[in-house]
């Protein structure tokens, strides 16, 4: 039994991947830093409700965990394309070796 990868199909479906992911990582990027703009603005006020506000919305620093955990997340689906790339290319290579023992 042989290996048959369809190398232009496997490339052009992780060109897309990577276009998809980089996409992603600016989409990301670009709302962290928004986030960031919009806690220096503290737009909570520092009157009374805006402190019990900006004490519960900070609370265990969930918005710092969420945007780590969003910059992990595309960390991972870009590594997943590196990952995807270098299984078929070494399946690949594998199967050459294989062909040129049996030959």
């Amino acid at each position: 039994m042989t290996l048959r990868i369809e190398r232009p199909l496997v490339d052009q479906g992780l060109a897309r991947w990577n276009a998809m992911a980089a996409d992603l990582d600016d989409a990301v990027r670009d709302a962290v830093a928004r986030i960031e703009r919009l806690h220096a603005a503290a737009p909570w006020g520092d009157d009374s409700a805006g402190r019990e506000f900006r004490r519960a919305y900070m609370e265990g620093d969930g918005p710092h965990l969420v945007i780590a955990w969003a910059g992990d997340q595309v960390g991972r689906i870009i590594d997943s394309g590196t990952a995807v790339r270098q299984s078929v290319d070494g399946s690949a290579e594998a199967e050459a070796a294989s062909f040129d023992r049996r030959t």
